[in-house]
């Protein structure tokens, strides 16, 4: 039985109010770990959001299967099994690190469901605000938070970039998104993708 989307909303942001947003502000430098290089960090917060909602997700849907971004760059195997039929959550427990332990408070979680290969259901958990933009397949997308109170005027299309991890070879990328387009910088993918569903961007590189 597929889980209710407002069953996995609410284990989602008790977590994130439980093991996430105390330690906003208050995280010690000795909980903060590079992984593949100073821009690519992970914190304990990581750790212990992707341990809580593995637990959970594993009493709301004993059957499926728990990819997490942490266990994954640990031993990127576990990612085969997407490859075939079985039902999977797939989890970025803490979206956004960098701003987090910088104490912007743009980050959050992204949790998907999949099945047999197809991407049903979707969450993105936007902690600071507490509000989720929530996709169920075949019945559009949700948004519980506020909408931009103005619109955006004129000025052609804005968007959103991160391409800074890009390697040089494509570094044309970033300077034609600055020169040629309006675009803001971007550091947690989370809330690139909620600025788009509330309108406040067109696009997102």
């Amino acid at each position: 039985m597929r889980p209710d989307p407002q069953d996995v909303a609410k284990i989602i942001a008790e977590t994130a109010q439980r093991e996430m947003l105390p330690r906003f502000g208050r995280l010690a430098t000795s909980s903060v770990y590079e992984k593949s290089g100073p821009n690519d960090l992970v914190t304990d917060v990581d750790y212990a959001m992707e341990s809580a909602l593995r637990s959970a997700f594993a009493e709301l849907c004993p059957d499926a299967d728990f990819i997490g971004e942490e266990r994954a760059a640990a031993d990127p195997a576990v990612m085969e099994g997407l490859a075939g039929p079985g039902r999977f959550w797939i989890v970025d427990p803490l979206d956004g690190t960098r701003n987090f332990v910088r104490g912007a408070a743009e980050f959050g979680t992204i949790v998907a469901f999949v099945e047999d290969g197809v991407t049903t259901m979707g969450w993105i958990y936007a902690a600071p605000d507490d509000a989720f933009a929530i996709a169920v397949k075949g019945s559009g997308a949700s948004w519980t938070g506020p909408r931009p109170e103005k619109p955006r005027g004129d000025g052609g299309p804005r968007g959103m970039r991160s391409v800074g991890w890009l390697s040089d070879e494509f570094g044309h990328i970033g300077r034609n998104l600055r020169t040629e387009f309006r675009t803001d910088g971007s550091h947690c993918s989370a809330y690139a993708y909620i600025e788009l569903l509330r309108g406040g961007f067109d696009f997102a590189v």
